[in-house]
């Protein structure tokens, strides 16, 4: 698939930033992780590593966009358990066929959800279990963004998407 430049160089910083947090913290080497080309607006709002090794990233796109990347050790919630504890009263609920990403079982689900000042997200979870690990994309964008142009967006985030085991790769 032809990525723009300016794709292909937000893809590419997205992934040193990744590597480089990974660097500093040694039990990350055993640890996957998801890499994920994002749009080249997207800002890093929130960075939170906990002592386990798991943590949440969080980036905010134009147009009132956000992206999140989360890692949990031994999740044992499905998409929809997390949907109906994160979001209660989601509507439009769709399971998405994917291929396993890096040959991992991944699981997918878009819905939309309208928050308590009356604004509508539709929002899409992918779901990769990499070991004891499970890695978490979750994209919510306003409906005002129009459903044809975030689907395709989020399509085009999903197939960037790929799994590196730090301790398995030959980067280092």
């Amino acid at each position: 698939m032809f990525l723009s430049k300016p794709f292909r160089l937000s893809f590419l910083l997205v992934m040193l930033s990744v590597l480089f947090m990974t660097v500093g913290l040694a039990e990350d080497f055993n640890r996957p992780l998801l890499f994920v080309s994002l749009p080249e607006d997207a800002q890093m709002i929130e960075d939170v590593h906990f002592e386990d090794g798991d943590f949440i990233q969080t980036y905010q796109l134009g147009g009132g966009a956000h992206i999140t990347l989360l890692r949990y050790a031994n999740f044992d919630m499905t998409l929809p358990e997390l949907i109906s504890s994160e979001w209660e009263g989601a509507g439009s609920v769709s399971t998405l066929n994917l291929e396993p990403i890096s040959g991992q079982q991944t699981d997918a689900i878009r819905f939309s959800y309208t928050d308590s000042d009356s604004q509508t997200y539709l929002i899409t979870l992918v779901a990769v279990r990499s070991g004891k690990d499970t890695l978490v994309f979750e994209s919510v964008f306003p409906s005002r963004n129009g459903e044809e142009q975030v689907n395709a967006l989020v399509d085009q985030m999903v197939q960037s998407m790929s799994v590196i085991n730090m301790s398995e790769s030959n980067l280092g």
